[in-house]
């Protein structure tokens, strides 16, 4: 499994590459914004099964960065980094398997 700080590292950077907050202020602003009662210890916000959700969404991502990946190998990229970013899907992959393992008890 992946140890603890290459998980931070890997949340900052993703947080770092969406170009916005990491996913504690975004997940309070978008319970704010839907009405939910904001808890400041449990980021789930009553959200049941939100590690599904999360982990998800997760390979959504990595489907999407390989998909960049292809098209920057096959010459028809729509950015300069897509080489870069689209490298990047195996760890989202990696990550959101490892989190499904754990969750899987």
């Amino acid at each position: 499994g992946l140890d603890l700080p290459l998980r931070r590292r890997f949340r900052r950077r993703a947080a770092h590459l969406a170009g916005g907050p990491s996913f504690g202020p975004r997940a309070r602003r978008r319970r704010r914004d839907a009405g939910l009662q904001a808890d400041h210890g449990d980021l789930r916000g009553g959200i049941a099964h939100f590690e599904f959700y999360l982990i998800f969404n997760m390979f959504r991502v990595a489907a999407i960065l390989h998909g960049v990946l292809a098209r920057a190998m096959q010459g028809n990229a729509a950015s300069d980094d897509a080489v870069d970013m689209g490298s990047r899907a195996r760890l989202v992959a990696d990550v959101a398997w490892t989190m499904a393992q754990r969750n899987d008890r």
